[in-house]
């Protein structure tokens, strides 16, 4: 829980207004609830109910990903830290892949900082390389995250190193 502290004429850079116009700010230091001190009783003697606003906490995770944003500048937020707190499927160590871009745009759906690509095999012509049939892979170009691209198999038709399918496909990111 937050302490949320009425500051009198102080200036915190994690400070908000209410509608009211009173100033508070949160005290990660408290462990017993929301406190507020009211206006004018000077020593801060009067707890008084605040409604918590979610725009307060210093910590938010608005996807229930069950990872966290930093809400506030300067929290000290236990990590990792989410990288799209408006997708769900957006969350550090996230290991599946996808043909779509995140809520917030771009396919770094494992929050590493980079688009992932679940295939980077570049294709080839089928043809043996000592025992192995190879080749297998994107023709014509790896596509981009997202994009559609030509993708073949190469295997062995019990003489020749063949291609056995050719298919077009979504290229799958994370």
């Amino acid at each position: 829980m937050w302490r949320l502290v009425l500051l009198a004429g102080a200036s915190l850079c994690a400070c908000q207004f209410d509608q009211s116009g009173v100033t508070f700010a949160y005290d990660a230091s408290a462990s017993d609830g929301i406190d507020a001190i009211s206006p004018g009783d000077g020593a801060g003697g009067g707890d008084a109910a605040v409604p918590v606003d979610a725009s307060l906490e210093p910590c938010v995770d608005s996807d229930n990903d069950t990872f966290l944003i930093v809400n506030i500048a300067g929290a000290n937020c236990p990590g990792p830290l989410d990288c799209d707190d408006t997708d769900p499927n957006a969350y550090p160590g996230q290991e599946s892949y996808y043909d779509q871009e995140r809520a917030s745009g771009g396919f770094d759906y494992n929050c590493d900082g980079s688009e992932t690509l679940i295939d980077s095999r570049e294709g080839s012509d089928c043809h043996w390389d000592w025992w192995d049939c190879v080749g297998t892979g994107w023709v014509q170009g790896i596509p981009m995250c997202g994009n559609v691209g030509t993708w073949h198999e190469c295997s062995s038709d019990g003489v020749d190193c063949v291609e056995s399918s050719r298919v077009m496909a979504n290229m799958l990111c994370h």
